[in-house]
């Protein structure tokens, strides 16, 4: 898996000073980044020498100083950054279609804390990171917010057809759009392997870019796998 920076995940391990915690947060922190480094699960647990000289040579040393000092509260400075709801798929999709990149589009809700967890962990350092501006389009649709938005097509229509639409029945479900909103690439639902996410993630993003990318016979002829509508 090529090494992306928006896998790494910075949580907070000053914001307590129980030992507990604190070894509890960087033996978390360690593991993340010893598998965005490629790092096997034998190498991580008995190889430990190995993996902390890698890391440092990546800069890990750096990062965990600043992380130790400042005791970041979250995802290095994702408060700032703002994972939009959605309003106007059409719009969207105008976008995606000039800049030949799929919409990923999490279905979310207010009350979901594992919604939160991908929003902060995942969605967020990725728009922060800067290298998926040229991929991907990230957006969510807030289930339990809206009546209705506008469609891929400038109709209006209610937030629970597009969860029949695209099966998001539970949150977050992530889907994979073109600009037409055909899924084109498999949707994620849940949040059931964290440390594995963000690579199943970017796998999903480039399966959908390149199937974006392709040309219009061959997508068509994939898009059913996914969706009906082609």
């Amino acid at each position: 898996m090529q090494e992306q920076s928006s896998s790494i995940l910075v949580r907070s391990t000053a914001a307590s000073m129980r030992p507990s915690t604190c070894f509890q947060g960087l033996t978390s922190l360690l593991g993340e980044y010893a598998f965005t480094l490629g790092l096997s699960p034998l190498e991580t647990l008995f190889g430990w020498r190995s993996a902390v000289k890698a890391m440092v040579r990546s800069g890990f040393s750096a990062l965990l100083g600043f992380m130790l000092l400042f005791g970041a509260a979250g995802p290095l400075g994702a408060q700032g950054v703002t994972v939009h709801a959605v309003t106007d798929l059409s719009r969207e999709g105008a976008l995606a279609r000039e800049r030949k990149v799929p919409i990923l589009l999490m279905f979310s809700a207010e009350y979901c804390g594992y919604c939160m967890r991908v929003e902060e962990e995942f969605l967020k350092p990725m728009l922060i990171s800067g290298d998926y501006t040229d991929r991907v389009i990230i957006r969510q649709l807030k289930v339990d917010s809206l009546g209705e938005v506008r469609d891929f097509d400038g109709r209006p229509i209610g937030v629970e057809a597009l969860v029949n639409r695209y099966g998001a029945f539970v949150t977050p479900t992530i889907v994979f759009l073109d600009a037409e909103g055909r899924q084109m690439s498999q949707k994620m639902v849940g949040l059931t392997t964290p440390d594995f996410f963000g690579g199943y993630l970017d796998e999903r993003i480039e399966t959908a870019l390149s199937r974006v990318r392709a040309a219009p016979v061959m997508q068509c002829q994939d898009a059913p796998r996914y969706n009906t509508a082609c």
